[in-house]
């Protein structure tokens, strides 16, 4: 079965056709949108559809942020969440990935954690009552972050929430990323691929601190190893969504979208499993 892989289309912004266009010409069989996307297009979905289709492409994913820690705009944030999933059925869209949204407490008590945990189970019955699926995405900045925010949250979950991670904020973060996939590959459907640049003094900083320990960029443009990672994945059986994100790119999008999908068809296409390498680097 061929890998299936995705690009997201927002580092075009507004110039959607156009992202469109140059996303299929580079050889992907999808991309991922964000709702403000789909959205801006709920008066003539079937228009954005035929776009798609014309084209080739399927919609993996739709993003948008959970806003899991804001309880006391609930009710409003329900019913964003009950809009969206309608419009994504009316496009035969089937996954959602749910970004927490901003941090509001550094300390939260365990009573502000219970709230947080029953947004996000009323959240996913909107979705689910659709046939949509919800993976999360831990985020800087967010309450869903570090390794043991992570390992909390899947543990208080419905099992079927996904795990949706990101290879750059997972490694600003100072998590395993090797650990963390080759645990919970069986909750894992779709992965965002980045590349990183270690800052100085990496392994000294807290991951809270404010400053930055990375600077996330096109695949094969970091430090971060990512063919050790993918040969990882490949050897899990994953037959999932691999999906390139365009950070910081160094030459146009349509050449930066050309050299992500070359660059990890060469490693997903190479049968040598070299030794894997725990440490992520």
């Amino acid at each position: 079965m061929d890998n299936k892989i995705s690009c997201q289309l927002s580092p075009w912004n507004k110039q959607h056709e156009e992202g469109i266009h140059q996303i299929a010409s580079a050889g992907y069989s999808a991309c991922e949108i964000g709702s403000n996307i789909l959205l801006s297009h709920r008066q003539k979905l079937s228009l954005f559809s035929e776009k798609l289709k014309r084209r080739k492409l399927s919609v993996s994913s739709v993003f948008e942020l959970g806003h899991f820690e804001n309880w006391q705009d609930r009710r409003r944030i329900y019913y964003h969440h009950d809009f969206l999933s309608k419009v994504m059925s009316q496009c035969d869209i089937n996954y959602i990935i749910l970004s927490p949204g901003i941090r509001r407490s550094r300390n939260p008590d365990l009573q502000y954690v219970k709230n947080m945990l029953k947004m996000i189970t009323e959240i996913n019955k909107r979705y689910e009552y659709r046939g949509i699926r919800v993976g999360i995405h831990p985020h800087l900045g967010s309450s869903i972050f570090t390794s043991d925010q992570i390992n909390y949250l899947l543990e208080n979950i419905s099992y079927d929430i996904d795990l949706v991670p990101d290879i750059g904020h997972l490694t600003e973060a100072g998590v395993d990323v090797f650990e963390l996939i080759n645990k919970n590959i069986s909750r894992i459907r779709h992965i965002h691929l980045k590349d990183v640049i270690y800052q100085p003094n990496y392994k000294k900083l807290s991951p809270l601190q404010k400053r930055r320990n990375t600077e996330f960029c096109e695949l094969g443009k970091g430090q971060f190893n990512l063919i050790n990672l993918i040969k990882l994945i490949k050897s899990l059986n994953y037959q999932e969504w691999f999906v390139v994100e365009l950070e910081n790119p160094s030459s146009p999008l349509n050449e930066a979208a050309i050299n992500g999908i070359e660059y990890l068809k060469k490693i997903l296409g190479s049968d040598e499993i070299k030794t894997i390498n725990y440490n992520g680097r």
